[in-house]
């Protein structure tokens, strides 16, 4: 069965990859946005959203 939760999902994905192909925006600020959207309706929980950016990885590719 399938829930708002989901469509939104899958709905921010699909607008996701038409912005990346579409080449507009750039692909960082795309994901960027993405996840504060997600964030900010809830699905992805405030205190997990940005432990990412933690990773010692994610510093070193964005330099």
């Amino acid at each position: 069965m399938y829930t708002a939760p989901m469509y939104l999902v899958f709905g921010t994905i699909a607008a996701a990859l038409f912005l990346f192909a579409w080449g507009g925006l750039r692909h960082d600020l795309v994901a960027l946005l993405c996840l504060l959207f997600l964030s900010l309706l809830g699905i992805i929980p405030g205190d997990e959203a940005f432990f990412g950016f933690a990773n010692p990885a994610v510093i070193s590719v964005a330099a």
